[in-house]
Parts: structure tokens; C-alpha cells; sequence
């Protein structure tokens, strides 16, 4: 059995390791994996605490000469991360035979193979988790973080096991003591976080050797070895003399390596939501962080385990439950948006009480046969009802995860073929002009300075990341840095704030379709002629350009549009742009407008880009983009005419396919049709009163069908819908019905023999996609005394690499509030969400003595462009409101 054993262990590995390496992102990557891609090739020293061993280990792996500089430092996430896997699935088993004592060791009929079963299940449960499976296939420290964690708690096991042994295993004991303190000194050099798993098993080893009565002398080679691990922090010094890559300059003194090693800049982050008014909102996220890393069924079975081992007196169990509650007490009150990542050792412990959990309800399965009868015609039962029954409830196990797997599997496929980084940081280089300057965030900055020290690409041109100043706001920050270097130099921008761009004179022009923007001081503004222009709005207003920058765009997606205007006379306040697409019907398929700045100089260009959303269920086809103006007054909107007295352009042309990939949905379907046409899923919204709208999501087949709403007595409830056919390949494409609401809906379709039934709508139920980004799939209000918290329901749509902001906005007679911020109270950017996450995320609000009523709005907009993101539902205009009761 123990080779048997060692050789599954050995294609957990293998598996693992070939699962990451076909998922790895091979490319340059944003934000701190573009710093640690540079600091591992040139032997540089990242942020604090400087990571030195994680930087020494990743240049050794870049010498491996097979794959892309990016790829092999990202595969040291894969090597570490597969490691991991392997001391989970071996610690569960260790740790159920831990509580074996006083009991009759198994037989194999008492299935002694379970653990070994539940530990691999266990494995691969934390190996497919969204979190875990995104650090093990990117360049990052969470996966080494996940390394040691897992090595701490195998070799405590180790000990604890050994400790119990009559006679006692003296020899393991030492080694395994030796073993645990390199784990928790490398562990806890490599990242400080690890400080607090390491405290709660040292002080159990330790409460261990006590109540054992074991010779101190066994910790001396124990503490020689956690002694030397702290050598790997020479490494700061030496480079930082060495003059590496983002070397600060002071770790030659003590004070300055001390400074950095404990990260004291980010001091005030500890701890930082652990007051009160802070506290019950961050508890609140715990349950989204649990189910956007595991399934419900995972956590389930997880619980139902810990009350069985608990309820024996498992000791090991509890140690590492509190090694949960106060690390991740310490992660949920942290101030920083990585909270899911920075619950890495979390995720690790609760795979290990997962296996051991499932290995012990196996035993209660199959400890049942004990009830049975002592009959003679029942004794061939009884002897393989255990190993059936354990089998069972493992297979059940087994199945459970690997479905999990395969769900998440297409959204690391779409990451690893992602090359929108690469795409933006290196467009921005390409199209900056010699010599100049672009101003960026740190997602943005990093990637760019990757592309120039590794490649070589554009180093002429100077990438700067503007830092935070204390208690100024970022974007004030951002916009003196920009006003003081356009003054010097060519500048560019890679994030847009308009109120203080526009307060300090700066006018930001988009540059293609990127996320850039070139900055013009009030003193170098450009000016043009409208002597081409394409349409003039009541002889004032000039359009000079509509550029649809993406000449085919999928349903259900947005489509990018740059509008260049300018003023031949003053603007008038109320005054603004719009770009639209009707539907073939004339109703309005899709519109963007632009609010005109009545301070704007005549004759000065202004180019924006916008957002045309373009619906779910647009036919496919070739569209006009039409240009028009208007003016918002007291009376309503006025339409403004060009010199040919009409109130709309043609512009340009768009044209219009069925989606690539299928919507995501809160009721999936498999329905199938007989020319290979699919329902996949149904969803309703019921954001306006007495009305209801069905969506119905299709994949298409061969030749198009009508689609109608029916009830149960065969009655239409709305106008029939069409479902286009699929003409390249698999296309996806939403019917949508607007109808009263109803109960027992059915779809009747024609050519197809009965009716289809679909689930019923529930009251709240929504669904509203912003772009193809993410959809509000619910929202709840509470009202306790004078606090308010909104929580929306968040459906990712696809996997995600935007770092989008979510801004709440409550109305009322004399009150006005916003809370904007990455989703669930920053818990859960966006950047970390694949497709089918469902995330929860609180907005509190403090109404003061306010109570009156209230309305409420919901805005999602980029977090570095702020460019909106376009709600796909014409009926709310582009303004998702509830009310506030």
C-alpha cells in the first residue's frame, strides 16, 4: 500500500503540473507580477518586504532555457503550487491516522484506502479553487505562500503523530521539528502573513513537548535551523549595494533593511477594518469569499467533517481551526484589495479539513453495516457493505470536485490565451512619442517598465508611476504630476480623471483604441477648422470624427466609438453629443451621448471615446451609426438640426454577430432542439414595477426559429422573437421578452413538437449585464437606525481583467451619497473574478438623522480610465435605479 501510495502521490503531481502548465499565462503580466517578472530576471528587489528568496528561486527557474522569459517564472508558481497539492493530500491522510489512536487499526475490508482517496479529493478541491488555480498559473508569491503553509502544517503533523507513538519515535520527531522550523523561518521570510500559522502550531508543538515531558535539548537543532534560514535577507543588502532593479537605496543600513523587511510604509494597513464601525461589514464578505473559492457543496461537506472530527476530539483539528480564525481574522481586517489572495493559508487548511472531514464521514458510512442484524444469509453483506458504502459517498465526493473543475476549466483557458496586457502596455509604448512621458498606476506601469528591461521595447520613452501622496486624493495627485510634466515634455496618461484634469487646464485626447490619453496644457491646446467636418449642429456645434474603432461587434457586447468635435460658437449649458444604432424597426437599439463643457475655447478640439452598447438581443446584420446633438432644458430635450434641417447623420457602419461564447445564467438549461439549436438558460428581471422581461439565452442552430411566450392555457404573453440562425460556427445569442407578470411560462417554438417549461421568476429577481463584463443578478437593502447597507448581486460574465469600480448613489430631498469601490468592500476586484462568479457586494451607507425617502442608482465605471460600463438595457437609459423603502 505505501508504494501504491507514493506512486499516486507522484501523478497527483504530475497531473497538477500539467493542468497549470496548460493554463499558464506565458506572457507579461500587470500590476505586481510585472514587478516580479523584472525583479527575478535581473535579480532586482520588489516592494516590501523585498521577497529575496522568491526573487533568488525565480531567477533559477528563468535559467531554464524552454519557453518565454515570463512563462518560466510564472512556471515557479506551478512547480510550488503542484507541491502543495501533494503535502495536502498526504497531511489529510497523516491526520485521520493521528486520531486513529486507541481505535483497532483498519483492515483493508475497513477500507484503510480512504484516506489516501480523500486526500487527493482534497487536493484537487483546493488545486481547481478559483484563487488557488489563478496564483498557480501566474507570476506571483501567493503559490510559495501556499507552499509553506502546506509544509508547516504536514510537518507538525509529523510531529504530533510521532509525539503519540508508544514507544515514542524520538528520530522523527527531531527531523520533523527541523523540518517545521525551516517551513515558518522560510515561510515567514518569504511573506510576514505566515507569522500567525506559524505562532498557533509552535505554540501547540510546544504544549506538546511539556505535557510529553521531552528534553528541551530536542529544539537545539530545531532553532539552528530557523536561525539559518534568516541568512536568505543578505540578499537585500548585497543587491540593494549592487545598485539592482527598484533598489531603494538604504538597505545597506539597518534601519533601512529593517524598514523593508517589515514593510513598515503599510503599517497603518493592519488591522485597519478591525473597529467596530468597520468590523460587521467585513464579516459580511466572509461568506462570498468562501463560495468564490469553493462550492457550496464543498463548504457543506466540509462542515459536516469538522462536527465529526470535533465531536472525537480531534486536538489537531482545532489547532488548525484557530490558525483559520486568526489569520483570517487578520486578512478580512487588512486594508489592501486582495483579500481572497492574501487568504491563500486559509484556503490551504480548509483543503486539509476538507479531506480529513470526507475520509471520516467515509468511515461513518461505512460504520453503518454495524446496525445490521446478526443474520447468517447477511454476513456476505456485511462484508463489502463498508467498502461500498465509503466507496459511495467518495465517488459522490470525487464528483462533486472534478465538476467543479471542469466549470472553471474555460475561464483559465480564456486567461491563458489573454494578451491584453502585452496588447496595451505595448501599444502605449509604440505610440508615444520619442522622449516623452506616461504617467501611469502601477497595474499599468509595470508591464510597460517589463516590455523595456526584458525586450528592450521603446526605452526612450519614460514610464513614472505616480504614487500616492498621504492624504491627497489619487486623482488630485495624478493630475499635478500630469500639469507639471506636460509643461517639460510630451505626456501621456494611462487614467483619466476630468474634474481635476479640467480644474488645472488639461485637456486628455484618447489616443486609437487604447488606454491612453496625450494631455494638452491650456497653453498648447489644439485648435482645427470645420471645413470637413461631418455634420454641424445648428451652425455651432462641428462633429469632425466618429471612429468605430471595432468595425464587427458580438451582441451583447460594446462597441468602442472616439467622437471628434468642436465649437464654432459658445456652447450652451445643457448642451451634448450622442452616437446612436436603431433597430430595423426604428426603436433605439443603442446610444452613447457626451455632455459638451459650455467652457470649452471655439474653435478647440476635444476628441472622447465612448461606450455604444449594443443589446442582447440585436440581430445580426449591418447597422448605421448615426451622430446627433441636443439641448436639455426646463421644457425637455430639443433636438438640434445640421445645415439639411434633419436631426441625425450616418457616420459610419457596424456590424453586428451572434456571440462567441454563451451567457452565463441563474437558471441553466440543456434543452435540445431537433435542427442542433440549444436552450441553455432563462433569467428574469424585475426592476420595473408590474413588468417583467424574460431572457432566454440560446445557442443557435442551423436554420432560424420563432419563439413564442406563452402561459399555461397557450396564450401569448408577448410578441414573438426570432432566433437568428448560425452561419460561422457555434453562436450564442438572448431572446427577450417584455410581457406582465406571470406564472407557469412556457417557450413554444416553431417546427418543434410541445412546449418548453421554464422555472418561475422570484420577487427581486434581476438581471442586467453591464457590457459583457458582469451582471446585477439581485439587491437587498437594510436599514439599522441610521445605517444603511446596500448589497448588489453581482454574475461575472466571463473571466475578467479589468479592475472595474462599483459606485452606489443615494438621492433624496436635500441628501446626496455615493460609496464607490472595487467590489465587496475591495475583498474581490473584478481582475479576480472567471466566468460564474457570484459575488456579493456591500455598499454602507451613514444617513445621519436623514428620513425621508430615498432612490438609489448603480454606476459601474473602469477604475484607471473611468470610462463607464454601459448597462445592456435600454429601459433603464443607462442608469440602473431602485428604490429605497
Amino acid at each position: 500500500m505505501r508504494w501504491v501510495n507514493a506512486a499516486l502521490q507522484l501523478m497527483l503531481f504530475a497531473a497538477a503540473l500539467a493542468l497549470y502548465l496548460h493554463t499558464l499565462n506565458p506572457d507579461v503580466q500587470p500590476a505586481d507580477s510585472g514587478e516580479f517578472q523584472i525583479a527575478a530576471l535581473t535579480l532586482g528587489i520588489p516592494h516590501p518586504p523585498g521577497y529575496p528568496l522568491y526573487t533568488i528561486l525565480g531567477w533559477l527557474v528563468s535559467r531554464i532555457p524552454v519557453g518565454s522569459p515570463y512563462a518560466r517564472i510564472s512556471f515557479l508558481s506551478a512547480l510550488a503550487a503542484a507541491a502543495t497539492l501533494v503535502l495536502v493530500s498526504v497531511t489529510v491522510q497523516l491526520l485521520v491516522a493521528s486520531g486513529e489512536r486507541g481505535r483497532k487499526a483498519n483492515s483493508a475490508a475497513d477500507c484503510s484506502w480512504a484516506p489516501v482517496a480523500a486526500g487527493i479529493i482534497a487536493a484537487v478541491a483546493l488545486g481547481t479553487s478559483t484563487t488557488f488555480w489563478s496564483q498557480a498559473t501566474t507570476t506571483n508569491v501567493r503559490s510559495l505562500t501556499a507552499f509553506f503553509t502546506a509544509l508547516m502544517v504536514f510537518a507538525a503533523v509529523q510531529v504530533y503523530a510521532a509525539i503519540r507513538t508508544q514507544p515514542r519515535d524520538l528520530a522523527t520527531v527531531r527531523r520533523y521539528l527541523i523540518i517545521f522550523a525551516v517551513a515558518s523561518g522560510l515561510g515567514v521570510g518569504h511573506h510576514v502573513s505566515l507569522v500567525f500559522t506559524s505562532a498557533v502550531l509552535s505554540v501547540f508543538l510546544l504544549a506538546l513537548f511539556v505535557r510529553a515531558r521531552l528534553s528541551a535539548g530536542m529544539l537545539i537543532g530545531a532553532l539552528l535551523a530557523l536561525i539559518a534560514t534568516q541568512l536568505v535577507w543578505l540578499y537585500l543588502p548585497l543587491r540593494d549595494a549592487a545598485g539592482a532593479r527598484f533598489a531603494p537605496g538604504n538597505l545597506t543600513t539597518l534601519s533601512g533593511l529593517l524598514y523593508h523587511i517589515f514593510a513598515r510604509g503599510f503599517a497603518g494597513d493592519m488591522l485597519a477594518f478591525a473597529a467596530p464601525q468597520f468590523l460587521s461589514d467585513r464579516l459580511a464578505v466572509v461568506p462570498t469569499l468562501l463560495l468564490f473559492e469553493f462550492s457550496a457543496a464543498v463548504l457543506i461537506a466540509t462542515l459536516a467533517g469538522l462536527a465529526l472530527l470535533l465531536w472525537k476530539r480531534q486536538v489537531f483539528v482545532a489547532v488548525l481551526l484557530t490558525a483559520i480564525a486568526i489569520h483570517g481574522f487578520i486578512t478580512i481586517t487588512y486594508r489592501a484589495p486582495q483579500t481572497v489572495e492574501y487568504a491563500i493559508p486559509v484556503w490551504v487548511m480548509m483543503g486539509i479539513l476538507f479531506g480529513a472531514g470526507l475520509a471520516e464521514l467515509a468511515a461513518v458510512a461505512a460504520s453503518l453495516v454495524k446496525h445490521l442484524p446478526d443474520n447468517a444469509r447477511l454476513m456476505a453483506l456485511r462484508r463489502i457493505l463498508p467498502a461500498a458504502m465509503a466507496t459511495l459517498l467518495l465517488l459522490l465526493g470525487g464528483y462533486m470536485v472534478i465538476a467543479d473543475a471542469a466549470g472553471r476549466l474555460s475561464s483559465f483557458d480564456q486567461l491563458r490565451q489573454d494578451r491584453s496586457t502585452r496588447t496595451h502596455a505595448a501599444g502605449a509604448l509604440n505610440a508615444a512619442a520619442p522622449g516623452s512621458v506616461i504617467l501611469a498606476q502601477w497595474h499599468q506601469a509595470t508591464p510597460m517598465w517589463a516590455l523595456q528591461d526584458i525586450e528592450g521595447l521603446r526605452r526612450d520613452v519614460k514610464v513614472e508611476y505616480v504614487y500616492p501622496r498621504g492624504a491627497q486624493p489619487y486623482a488630485d495627485t495624478f493630475a499635478e504630476q500630469a500639469a507639471a510634466s506636460a509643461q517639460a515634455a510630451p505626456t501621456y496618461v494611462t487614467s483619466v480623471f476630468a474634474v481635476p484634469y479640467q480644474t488645472r487646464g488639461l485637456v486628455a485626447t484618447p489616443v486609437g483604441n487604447l488606454a491612453l490619453w496625450v494631455i494638452d496644457s491650456g497653453s498648447a491646446q489644439r485648435h482645427t477648422s470645420a471645413v470637413n467636418a461631418l455634420a454641424v449642429f445648428d451652425q455651432r456645434i462641428a462633429v469632425l470624427g466618429v471612429t468605430v474603432t471595432k468595425k464587427t461587434a458580438q451582441a451583447g457586447q460594446s462597441a468602442p466609438i472616439v467622437l471628434a468635435w468642436t465649437a464654432l460658437r459658445p456652447v450652451q449649458d445643457g448642451e451634448s453629443l450622442t452616437v446612436r444604432v436603431m433597430r430595423n424597426d426604428g426603436r433605439l437599439a443603442a446610444n452613447a451621448d457626451v455632455r459638451l463643457d459650455p467652457g470649452q475655447p471655439v474653435g478647440a478640439q476635444r476628441t472622447v471615446r465612448l461606450s455604444l452598447r449594443i443589446p442582447l438581443d440585436l440581430q445580426p446584420g449591418n447597422y448605421r451609426v448615426l451622430v446627433g446633438a441636443y439641448r436639455a432644458g426646463a421644457a425637455g430635450l430639443v433636438e438640434l438640426k445640421d445645415g439639411a434641417g434633419v436631426d441625425f447623420t450616418p457616420v459610419s457602419e457596424v456590424r453586428i454577430a451572434l456571440s462567441s461564447t454563451p451567457a452565463v445564467s441563474m437558471h441553466p438549461l440543456s434543452v435540445g432542439l431537433s435542427d442542433g439549436a440549444w436552450l441553455t438558460g432563462i433569467d428574469y428581471d424585475t426592476g420595473i414595477a408590474d413588468k417583467l422581461r424574460l431572457l432566454t439565452h440560446w445557442q443557435s442552430g442551423a436554420h432560424p426559429l420563432t419563439v413564442t411566450v406563452q402561459n399555461a392555457g397557450g396564450q401569448a404573453l408577448a410578441a414573438p422573437a426570432v432566433l437568428p440562425a448560425a452561419t460561422d460556427g457555434p453562436g450564442y445569442f438572448t431572446l427577450i421578452f417584455d410581457m406582465p407578470p406571470a406564472r407557469q411560462v412556457h417557450l413554444a417554438i416553431d417546427r418543434q413538437a410541445g412546449r418548453i417549461s421554464v422555472p418561475d421568476a422570484t420577487a427581486g429577481e434581476r438581471y442586467v449585464p453591464f457590457s459583457d463584463q458582469m451582471i446585477l443578478v439581485g439587491s437587498s437593502i437594510q436599514h439599522i437606525g441610521s445605517q444603511l447597507k446596500v448589497d448588489l448581486q453581482w454574475l461575472s460574465a466571463r473571466p475578467l481583467t479589468h479592475d472595474d469600480i462599483v459606485s452606489v448613489r443615494l438621492q433624496g430631498n436635500a441628501y446626496r451619497s455615493a460609496h464607490d469601490g472595487e467590489p465587496a468592500l475591495g475583498a474581490l476586484p473584478t481582475l479576480k473574478w472567471i466566468a460564474g462568479s457570484l459575488v456579493t457586494d456591500r455598499h454602507p451607507f451613514d444617513l445621519g438623522g436623514y428620513e425621508g425617502a430615498l432612490r438609489g442608482s448603480v454606476v459601474v465605471y473602469d477604475a484607471f480610465t473611468e470610462e463607464p460600463l454601459p448597462p445592456l438595457d435600454e429601459r433603464y437609459e443607462n442608469l440602473i435605479s431602485f428604490a429605497v423603502n
